[in-house]
């Protein structure tokens, strides 16, 4: 089962530092996250998504590693490799993975300028949520 946990923030620091402990508490093991995504909303209403995956570099990164190896077998393996980045990093930006972000996008236009808010999707280990433990813990 999922949960989705929003966190209103003062500003873009705020929501950082929170982002940054919800990760250490992830990393305790106190629970599983999807995804933890800061959406910040500047004075001119522009809405910014920071997520902790860059799927686009990731996608790159293989797609080098992958494209290099098919490129030894045609004896090729700068090209391939420089094939397989670009490959990869076209389908890198065009992966969604955990919250969708054009849910965030619209949540975001919510939020008050110059504004954030942290969004949680866990994946809940134990039958006390995320939220209720939040609650117990001062952050």
């Amino acid at each position: 089962m999922s949960e989705l946990l929003v966190i209103s923030c003062a500003d873009e620091d705020a929501a950082l530092d929170l982002r940054d402990t919800l990760q250490d508490l992830r990393k305790q093991g106190l629970f599983r996250a999807e995804d933890i995504v800061v959406v910040t909303r500047e004075t001119n209403g522009a809405v910014h998504l920071l997520q902790l995956t860059n799927t686009t570099a990731t996608g790159a990164i293989g797609g080098a590693v992958w494209g290099g190896v098919l490129g030894l077998v045609f004896l090729s393996p700068v090209i391939g490799a420089a094939i397989g980045a670009g490959t990869g990093a076209i389908a890198g930006h065009a992966t969604d993975l955990g919250l969708n972000d054009s849910f965030l996008r619209d949540a975001g236009k919510h939020l008050p300028k110059d504004g954030a808010a942290v969004f949680l999707l866990t994946q809940l280990s134990t039958k006390q949520s995320v939220s209720d433990f939040m609650m117990l813990k001062t952050i």
